[in-house]
Order: C-alpha cells, then structure tokens, then sequence
C-alpha cells in the first residue's frame, strides 16, 4: 500500500516540477534560470503551457500539488 501511495506521489511530484518548468520557460529570466527561455516556443515543442495556456497550467499544477499534500499526509510517520 505504502508503494502505491509513493509511486502516485511521484507521479504528481513529477508533473508539479514538469509543469513549473513550463510555465517558468515563458516567464523566466534566463540568468536567474541557468538556461535560455522560451525555448519549447521557438521549437515549436508541445508543454503544459502550449497546450493548456498559462493560467490552466498552473491550476493544473497547483491541483497535482494539493493531491501529493493529501498523499503525504496518509504516510506514516507524517
């Protein structure tokens, strides 16, 4: 059970970083970052953002976030 609840987890804990990725690659700064931005753009590359739009992209993570928050909670040792 505890392998389960892990692997779900990791799967929005993945998404939440994939998805801040995204959005921060159309509003970065590319010094701060330590990469050039709007990258995926000029490569024509799907990402959260090309396919969502920003302001879904980030309730989409926001709502991976508040489902790895619940996850964690039933672990225990919490």
């Amino acid at each position: 059970l505890h392998i389960s609840k892990l692997k779900s987890l990791a799967r929005h804990m993945g998404l939440i970083f994939q998805i801040r990725d995204d959005l921060l690659d159309i509003s970065g700064h590319s010094q701060m970052m330590g990469k050039d931005t709007c990258a995926d753009l000029f490569n024509q590359r799907a990402n959260f953002v090309t396919l969502y739009g920003e302001l879904h992209a980030q309730d989409v993570m926001f709502e991976h976030h508040e489902a790895a928050g619940k996850i964690v909670k039933t672990l225990p040792g919490v």
